[in-house]
C-alpha cells in the first residue's frame, strides 16, 4: 500500500475545507454561481480522496447554487455529475430521483428538451437496478405523459423491453434489448455499469 503521509492528509483536508468555507462566504455575498464553482472544486476533491458520497453531497449543493444565479445548464451539468457517482457508489434508489429531477429540469427549456428522455431512461434503468420494477413502470407512463419526444424513442423501446424482460427474468431478452439500443446509441461506461446491476437484481430473484 502506498504510505499517506501527514501532510498529505492535512493539504487534502485544508483544501476540501477551504473551498467549502471560500462558497460559504460567496453565498453570503450573493455570489452563487461563485459559491457553485467551489462547490464543485470541493466535490472534485472528494472523488480524489474516495470520498463519493459527500462529493455527490457537494455537487448537489453546487447545483442549487447555479439555480440560485438561474444558470441551469451549469447546474443540470453538476446535477449529472453527482448522479453518477452516487451510480458509482451503487445507491439506485438515491440516484433515481436525481435523474428524475434532471429529466424535468431538461424540459423547460426548449434547447434541453431533446436530453430530458435519457435522464428519464436513467432514472428507470437505477430503479430497475434498485429491484423496484413496480416504480419503474409507473414512472416510464408519467415520463411518456411529460415528454411527448419520449413516445417512440429509442429510449422508451429500452425502457419497455427492460420492464418486460425483468418481469418475465428474461435474460436473452434483456440482452437482445440492449444489444438493439446499442446498435443505434452507443451505451457509455455508466450505462453499462447500471445494466449490469439490473441484470445482477434479475439474477438475485427468486424463481
Amino acid at each position: 500500500m502506498p504510505t499517506i503521509t501527514v501532510t498529505h492528509i492535512i493539504q487534502t483536508m485544508d483544501t476540501t475545507q477551504t473551498y467549502k468555507n471560500a462558497a460559504a462566504k460567496a453565498k453570503e455575498d450573493g455570489h452563487f454561481s461563485v459559491a457553485a464553482r467551489f462547490l464543485e472544486c470541493a466535490g472534485h476533491a472528494r472523488v480524489t480522496e474516495g470520498k463519493l458520497k459527500d462529493a455527490a453531497i457537494c455537487y448537489v449543493d453546487a447545483a442549487d447554487a447555479y439555480l440560485l444565479d438561474g444558470v441551469l445548464l451549469k447546474a443540470n451539468a453538476a446535477l449529472e455529475t453527482a448522479a453518477f457517482v452516487l451510480v458509482d457508489l451503487n445507491q439506485f434508489d438515491k440516484v433515481a430521483p436525481v435523474f428524475d429531477r434532471l429529466g424535468r429540469s431538461c424540459l423547460g427549456m426548449v434547447f434541453t428538451r431533446f436530453n430530458a428522455k435519457k435522464h428519464f431512461l436513467h432514472a428507470g434503468m437505477c430503479r430497475l437496478a434498485h429491484g423496484d420494477v413496480s416504480g419503474a413502470k409507473v414512472a416510464l407512463v408519467e415520463y411518456l405523459s411529460l415528454d411527448p419526444a419520449m413516445r417512440g424513442s429509442h429510449e422508451q423501446k429500452l425502457f419497455d423491453e427492460l420492464i418486460a424482460a425483468y418481469e418475465q427474468l428474461d435474460m436473452d431478452a434483456f440482452m437482445n434489448a440492449i444489444v438493439s439500443y446499442d446498435n443505434v446509441v452507443i451505451l457509455n461506461q455508466r450505462e453499462v455499469h447500471l445494466l449490469c446491476c439490473i441484470k445482477n437484481t434479475m439474477l438475485q430473484v427468486p424463481l
